[in-house]
């Protein structure tokens, strides 16, 4: 049983080191207009509008999680 554990151990301290990329989860307005190739003012009118809602705010700047923008490409 003990070793295992180790053997459990080694491969965890292995696989920890190795760097994953990291998925962008949160964007800028700049940023979610250029994942949907829309001009940022128009992302600004979909906003206005009601088409999409940022789901939070840093200061006066609105930030999309990718969810939102996926569902709004698979809405079209």
């Amino acid at each position: 049983m003990r070793r295992n554990i180790n053997s459990l151990f080694e491969i965890h301290s292995t696989t920890e080191n190795k760097q994953m990329p990291k998925r962008q989860d949160w964007f800028s307005s700049k940023e979610a207009a250029d994942y949907l190739r829309i001009p940022v003012g128009s992302l600004r009118n979909m906003v206005s509008n009601g088409g999409l809602k940022p789901r939070g705010r840093v200061g006066r700047l609105n930030r999309f999680h990718i969810d939102d923008l996926i569902e709004l490409l698979t809405r079209k």
